[in-house]
């Protein structure tokens, strides 16, 4: 039975009220038609006052999350009908589909600070014209939040090099469609699947490069580079996502070396690495000439902040406002705004510090339950990298693991030549409710290492 405890949330109490109860309602805890306490007996129960409550109640109210009924009180809205409870039967199988393949903000705490930061920002939006559309490139003060905000990863620009997009997303695809040379892009031959994505929307060449435990190989680079396979190069030193490798300092000095002798445009994807500082400085540090680095707001702060930052040599900048312009006529001020709350109040590496904290719990979880030295992690990522023992190959390790009730990504969703294959599957810790959830995921996951796949059916 679901109990109320705060204990552990920031923010003001009403906030911290309605949060626990979203989390709780989209858990399965309480499912539609579950009556909420009445107000005055939350309240004696907690020590708040009535009229906090209330407050908590309304906005519950104004999320859909809850109805009230003059007379007979405040319920659980039917939506949630069909979302049952992510639990576990007696013989250890999720009661619906566990998603171990995606991505959300560890920590729903967040949701008051954000929340309250929205608030202050709302009350100052008198600083940017509503009226019309913001510059293509953001406005001034919030390319040079930008620029405060990158000094964190070790990259000291100026606010006239940044440029505002709504997330990482658009800032990769603006600069693809920037500077494509002759319709090929050079990557890692296991690269990110949104890199692959957008090669085969623009009819691209996905040129893949020999990587290793620390990332792309530099004399990879360079033999295809001598051979003339150029193109623009997209890279991801920090985190590598799927196989979460980060390159050393030697590595990236030498790749920002081969990007100058060849002179090749690097674009430097740093949006995986969010959450941590305590890293080599990025390339575009080494070869800003030669770089456009980009990373978001997504993985270390949350994904409902579409914010992303795209930095550039000043000779490229009006070329790729123009195409930014184009693709989105600029990203909204109003969020911008809100991360402009945030730096100013510090609450921005608060959370950036609760969200590194449970992943880090996380992954230790991953890494106790899963007890197989084929794991690839890192305490900052939000995913883990896990090649698979013989004779599994991806796709039945992914649907075995699906009819048990737990869904994580194909290995082959990361390959830059679609004509290979992968014996390996990504899964990212963020996806279960809890502790326990993830643990009692994972152990499916442990368990069927130890099987084989079921045999083949012979077609007479």
């Amino acid at each position: 039975m679901w109990t109320l405890d705060i204990s552990d949330r920031e923010g003001p109490t009403y906030l911290a009220v309605a949060d626990a109860y979203a989390d709780a309602i989209e858990r399965g805890d309480l499912p539609a038609g579950t009556r909420l306490p009445p107000q005055r007996d939350l309240a004696r129960q907690l020590g708040v006052t009535v009229g906090t409550i209330s407050r908590a109640y309304a906005l519950m109210n104004k999320r859909e999350l809850v109805s009230g009924e003059v007379g007979r009180g405040t319920f659980v809205r039917g939506t949630w009908q069909n979302a049952p409870k992510v639990d576990f039967t007696s013989d250890g199988s999720p009661t619906r589909a566990l998603d171990l393949a995606c991505f959300r903000a560890p920590v729903s705490s967040a949701n008051a600070i954000i929340s309250d930061a929205a608030i202050q920002a709302i009350g100052q939006t008198g600083l940017h014209p509503l009226h019309k559309y913001p510059p293509a490139v953001g406005f001034p003060s919030h390319r040079s939040d930008g620029a405060q905000w990158l000094t964190r990863y070790g990259l000291e620009v100026t606010g006239d090099r940044v440029l505002i997009c709504a997330g990482a997303q658009i800032a990769l695809n603006v600069a693809l469609n920037a500077f494509l040379r002759r319709k090929r892009v050079l990557g890692e031959s296991i690269t990110y699947a949104g890199l692959r994505a957008m090669c085969a929307i623009h009819e691209i060449e996905l040129h893949g490069l020999q990587i290793d435990e620390y990332g792309l190989v530099p004399e990879a680079l360079d033999r295809a580079c001598a051979a003339g396979i150029s193109g623009t190069l997209v890279v991801q030193p920090t985190l590598h996502n799927p196989t979460t490798a980060s390159m050393p300092l030697e590595r990236r000095q030498e790749i920002a070396r081969l990007a100058i002798k060849h002179d090749l445009l690097v674009i430097e994807d740093d949006t995986a690495g969010g959450m941590l500082t305590d890293r080599p400085p990025p390339i575009a540090s080494m070869a800003p000439d030669h770089t456009i680095y980009i990373t978001s707001l997504s993985k270390c702060l949350s994904p409902a902040l579409r914010l992303g930052y795209m930095v550039a040599p000043k000779r490229h900048i009006d070329r790729l406002e123009r195409i930014l312009h184009t693709l989105s006529l600029g990203a909204s001020p109003l969020v911008s705004d809100i991360m402009s709350v945030l730096l100013a109040t510090g609450a921005a590496e608060k959370i950036v510090a609760m969200n590194l904290k449970e992943t880090m719990q996380r992954q230790a979880i991953l890494t106790e339950t899963l007890k197989s030295n084929r794991l690839h992690s890192h305490p900052g990522a939000f995913f883990s990298w896990l090649p698979l023992p013989s004779p599994w190959r991806a796709h039945e390790f992914v649907a075995a693991a699906l009819r048990e009730g737990v869904n994580v990504t194909d290995g082959d969703n990361f390959l830059a030549d679609r004509r290979q294959h992968l014996s390996a599957v990504r899964i990212s810790v963020e996806g279960a409710p809890t502790h326990e959830t993830l643990r009692r995921g994972v152990s499916v996951l442990a368990r069927l290492m130890e099987d084989e796949p079921e045999a083949w059916v012979a077609v007479v």
